[in-house]
């Protein structure tokens, strides 16, 4: 593999060439995991005609007003088990430590699974088209910018806590969709998706909520699409200035004020506008928001399909902004489609997620630790935007933010994912995990004790469902001194059906996986099984459910 190259410049006029390890001037090739943590130390960039891959895993810290510019194609393709971090260098980061990557000239390519933090603003496209989702924009300045030209698209992402705007298209046409964008703005003044001087920009299927400011605020533009988003507990929700915008299957509801125009004449339809307190409806088109004829579904609209109605949020309070199947959001949309969802009944319902029932977002099937990093495994997902990690020191807590791990969205398939932690004494940790309507999930706890205390032994999980895919059964071992150890699995007849360990191991923490099958490599029957834990004059047995599907 082509290991990067590194332009052995002179480093802030120091007359010092670039160290291994660190970054500046021009950089291509690939960034290897195994070189991780890099260090930027001056503007790095990828030249025009060149490219830069950066490995899942990688990790890059910015010195003080530093840039990654990219001329040519950058490619930081994460993936679930290890994301790909630019951030700040300093020990107490603050949004605005480092400049941001910069997108410009023909600079093109994809980040994906990538954590973007502490910068001036995160991403800036300027007149190109990068392909980013799946990723995290949080704690900068401003999230991304989408300049000139710009066009390119953002899905599948969490922009959060960025102090002055989420996202920001001044004259760039992006295609913004199925995106998680929450608690921005509240150390600035601009909307949480600003939409300025732009003539073609689509912003569909998004949760767009605690904002400051407004959700959306469209000036100066047109041939902007607001399509099938849900606007909730904004200081405004939508906002339109000299502008037009085809404004069609929104929920908005419970901001400072509703859908407001100054000098524009916005199409508004099939919307369900509801509990804002400075007013629904501002300077609308005559006929907006009057209740004139009803629905197919019996409810009172205006004459363009509007519903003025309570969405019957889940649990809005809680952060759950799906919708009950009696909402009168369900089959209300424009049926025309516009956004391109998929439906499950007679049209689109309103608001950025179609009725589909009341399910977990994950199914989690195994969190634990070994060997520095804490792991976990989902057999599926549903709108999974991704994962908190938290760490405390009880099992009551109280627990504190130590990273994110961008999650997968919505898939059938298994997936692993990963987390470096480094803990020196006892310590906790739990996963909340975060949907892309806002939900909020927490993982059972687990402990991490650097020296074990006593012998302890967990087997997880219980019962063991044996599948195709070969998740295996974890066993984790703690010793509070080197001693040798044998551990093996017993049928109900007591017929030894596998040994997981006979040596002698290290005292602290060990783990061993099992895969359902016998000494003869052949699964084993679904059942009652036993597993004995014999060290220097003392033993441990307990019993566990093997399930075959």
């Amino acid at each position: 593999m082509k290991r990067v190259w590194l332009a052995m410049c002179l480093c802030f006029g120091l007359g010092q060439p670039v160290l291994a390890g660190t970054l500046s001037g021009v950089v291509s090739g690939t960034l290897e995991r195994s070189g991780s943590p890099y260090r930027v130390i001056a503007d790095a960039t990828v030249p025009a005609g060149d490219s830069l891959v950066i490995e899942p895993g990688v990790v890059l810290q910015f010195d003080n007003a530093t840039s990654l510019i990219v001329k040519g194609v950058l490619r930081a393709v994460g993936s679930p088990e290890d994301s790909v971090y630019f951030q700040s260098v300093n020990p107490q980061p603050q949004a605005g430590d480092w400049n941001g990557i910069f997108f410009q000239d023909s600079g093109t390519g994809s980040l994906a699974f990538a954590v973007i933090e502490y910068a001036a603003t995160g991403i800036t496209c300027n007149g190109t088209a990068p392909d980013i989702h799946n990723s995290v924009l949080r704690k900068n300045n401003n999230g991304i910018d989408f300049l000139g030209d710009a066009s390119g698209t953002l899905q599948y992402s969490l922009i959060e806590h960025n102090k002055n705007a989420g996202i920001r298209c001044i004259g760039g046409a992006p295609i913004i969709r199925h995106n998680l964008i929450r608690n921005n703005g509240h150390f600035g003044f601009e909307a949480a998706v600003v939409i300025e001087s732009t003539s073609d920009a689509t912003i569909a299927t998004n949760l767009i909520i605690l904002n400051s400011n407004a959700g959306i605020d469209v000036s100066n533009s047109t041939g902007i699409r607001i399509w099938q988003n849900t606007v909730a507990k904004n200081d405004m929700g939508i906002a339109i200035t000299d502008s037009d915008a085809d404004i069609v299957n929104n929920l908005v509801a419970f901001n400072g004020s509703g859908i407001s125009a100054e000098n524009s004449q916005p199409v508004v339809r099939y919307n369900l506008v509801w509990g804002n307190a400075g007013g629904n409806f501002y300077n609308m088109p005559d006929s907006v928001g009057l209740l004139v004829q009803v629905n197919a579904n019996g409810d009172s609209t205006d004459q363009f399909f509007n519903l003025v109605a309570d969405p019957l949020f889940v649990n809005a309070s809680d952060g759950d902004y799906r919708t009950y199947a009696s909402s009168p959001c369900v089959d209300a949309g424009d049926p025309a489609n516009p956004a391109g969802v998929a439906i499950l009944g007679a049209a689109p319902d309103i608001g950025a997620f179609e009725n589909s029932g009341l399910s977990l977002p994950v199914e989690l099937e195994t969190f634990y630790y070994e060997s520095g990093y804490l792991h976990w495994r989902t057999a599926s997902e549903t709108n999974n935007a991704g994962f908190y990690v938290e760490r405390g020191p009880s099992p009551e807590g109280p627990f504190q933010e130590i990273g994110f791990v961008p999650g997968q969205g919505t898939t059938t398939r298994p997936m692993a994912y990963r987390f470096a932690v480094d803990p020196e004494t006892e310590t906790y940790y739990r996963l909340r995990q975060v949907d892309f309507d806002g939900r909020v999930w927490y993982s059972h706890v687990i402990r991490v004790a650097v020296v074990p205390e006593q012998l302890r032994l967990a087997v997880y999980p219980n019962p063991y469902i044996v599948r195709n895919a070969g998740v295996p059964l974890r066993v984790s071992l703690e010793l509070p001194q080197r001693e040798r150890v044998r551990l093996a699995v017993y049928d109900l007849l007591g017929r030894q059906v596998a040994i997981l360990v006979d040596d002698v191991l290290s005292k602290g923490r060990h783990s061993f996986s099992w895969y359902g099958s016998n000494a003869t490599d052949r699964r084993v029957a679904q059942g009652v099984y036993f597993y004995r834990l014999e060290t220097s004059g003392r033993f441990l047995r307990g019993r566990f459910l093997v399930i075959r599907r």
